[in-house]
């Protein structure tokens, strides 16, 4: 392979690709804003949890640990970014 800039020199020997052509990975996971079904109290949970959470006003449950994503037990209002 070639340089893009100089055709006489090879990839990694003082060459300087695109920042256009390098991926960065995007995260599957996010942070969640959930309202509670019992109370309509809003929390933030996270995509992929491990234990359950509880809703801080009235207790009932909000997310359960499947193994992947977890199970979200209210309404998703979007993403807390």
């Amino acid at each position: 392979m070639e340089c893009a800039r100089n055709k006489t020199e090879k990839v990694g020997v003082g060459c300087i690709m695109k920042k256009a052509q390098i991926l960065i990975p995007k995260p599957g996971s996010r942070f969640q804003r959930v309202q509670c079904k019992e109370c309509g109290e809003e929390s933030v949970v996270y995509s992929h949890v491990s234990t359950t959470v509880a809703c801080k006003a009235c207790g009932n449950t909000l997310a359960e640990p499947t193994g992947s994503i977890a199970e979200i037990n209210g309404k998703v209002l979007g993403s807390a970014e």
